[in-house]
């Protein structure tokens, strides 16, 4: 990998590139209203971020559909579950993901509340990723094999065939689900979201963390890591000059 930090900024998305770290990079990718799923799309379809890190991004357009309006379904039979419009999310627990159900429809996510649902916290995408390696690519079947995930769900045909649309003109506006196809999951962003990616990387081994948050949350988190730090380097400081 090669060092320094490089800003990127085009067509509402701004996306930066710190490569300073020994063996570790981390990229930041914010999106601002008005971006398009191309732009966004290209954003994420990094090539190099891809090589590294083991994941590719397929962004799609959702048309506009509403949430299940109660949890009523939970007691009849799963064929007669409203799949075509139901985002379910999973979570790691234990060893593998699992679907988890919220406590009433309104933490349900659809388009109309994609980004109430993400500036409040209740929608934060997370995706850890990490496998052995060997002459640069993934060795199947390895014991050195994480997958955690939270908030993301599983494609499914009745999902993807009545939400997702190649149609920009009837698609929710600034509200996306992408497609990671190495870990097959969806996951929602929107033109408030900021993501996150760690690619960890080692000839033997590479891990990669991504984190997709609404902007202010994303805000407070990158000062409050800023002020610790700082807050660090004071306390180093002072212990320094005490041994001095």
């Amino acid at each position: 990998m090669n060092h320094g930090i490089e800003v990127v900024q085009s067509d509402h998305v701004r996306k930066s590139i710190d490569r300073n770290q020994p063996n570790t990079l981390y990229a930041n990718i914010q999106m601002t209203p008005g971006v398009a799923a191309e732009a966004l799309q290209e954003a994420l379809g990094d090539p190099e971020l891809e090589e590294l890190s083991g994941l590719k991004f397929v962004v799609h357009r959702v048309i506009p559909f509403a949430r299940p309006v109660s949890l009523l379904f939970l007691k009849d039979d799963a064929q007669d579950w409203p799949w075509h419009t139901l985002f379910l999310p999973w979570h790691t627990s234990g060893e593998y993901p699992v679907p988890c159900f919220p406590d009433s429809p309104e933490k349900l996510w659809d388009p109309a509340h994609a980004r109430e649902l993400e500036s409040s916290g209740s929608m934060r995408p997370r995706i850890n990723w990490g496998n052995a390696y060997e002459n640069g690519r993934p060795v199947k079947n390895s014991g050195r094999h994480v997958l955690n995930v939270a908030d993301v769900t599983r494609p499914m045909d009745e999902f993807n065939s009545h939400v997702l649309t190649d149609d920009a003109e009837s698609a929710f506006p600034g509200v996306f689900l992408v497609h990671e196809e190495t870990t097959n999951v969806l996951f929602p962003m929107t033109d408030r979201s900021v993501m996150r990616w760690k690619i960890h990387v080692l000839p033997q081994y590479r891990e990669s963390s991504v984190v997709v948050e609404g902007r202010e949350i994303a805000m407070k988190r990158a000062l409050a890591r800023e002020l610790n730090k700082r807050r660090t380097a004071a306390v180093q400081s002072a212990r320094t000059q005490r041994h001095q």
